[in-house]
C-alpha cells in the first residue's frame, strides 16, 4: 500500500471500484506519555531570588514531590536556571505554591511571562515603595 490514507482499486465490468482505508498510523509512545504528563496532578511553585541573575528573579516549576524537586534546585540537580543561580552563590525560596494543578496550568503562568506580579515578596516590596513615594512627594508639597 503507499502512503497515502485511501488506495482505489480499478473497477472490472462486473464490479465498482473498492475504496479501503489504510491502516491509521500508531500514535507514537513519546506523544503518548507526554500527553499524560500534561494531566498529571502535582504542585506548581514559584521560587524568588535573593537578587536578580541578568533578568531573572523567580523560576516557576511543576513538581509532584514539590521537596524532592526543592531538593533537586538546591543541590544544583534542577533546571538550568537555578543551576546558575547556585553558581552564582544566589539563594532562593519557595514563595508560592498552587496545589493539585497540571503542567498545563503552570505553561499558563509561564506564558504570561510575569512571576513578578505573582510573588508575594515583589508584591510586598512594590507595596512599599509606593508608599515611600507617595510619603516623599506629599512632604514635597508641604514646603
Amino acid at each position: 500500500m503507499s502512503d497515502t490514507i485511501f488506495t482505489t482499486q480499478p473497477a472490472t465490468a462486473q464490479t465498482a471500484p473498492v475504496i479501503a482505508a489504510a491502516p491509521k498510523p500508531q500514535t507514537n509512545q513519546k506523544t503518548l506519555q507526554a500527553s499524560k504528563k500534561k494531566d498529571v496532578n502535582g504542585t506548581v511553585y514559584l521560587l524568588h531570588f535573593s537578587q536578580k541573575y541578568h533578568h531573572a528573579g523567580h523560576y516557576l516549576g511543576f513538581a509532584e514531590n514539590l521537596e524532592n524537586r526543592i531538593e533537586e534546585h538546591r543541590d544544583g540537580r534542577g533546571a538550568r536556571l537555578t543551576q546558575v543561580i547556585k553558581n552564582a552563590d544566589i539563594e532562593f525560596e519557595c514563595v508560592r505554591t498552587w496545589d493539585k494543578k497540571t503542567r498545563s496550568f503552570e505553561r499558563q503562568l509561564k506564558n504570561r511571562h510575569d512571576a513578578r506580579s505573582l510573588c508575594p515578596t515583589c508584591r510586598a516590596e512594590r507595596s512599599e515603595e509606593k508608599r515611600v513615594w507617595k510619603i516623599n512627594h506629599k512632604n514635597e508639597g508641604e514646603n
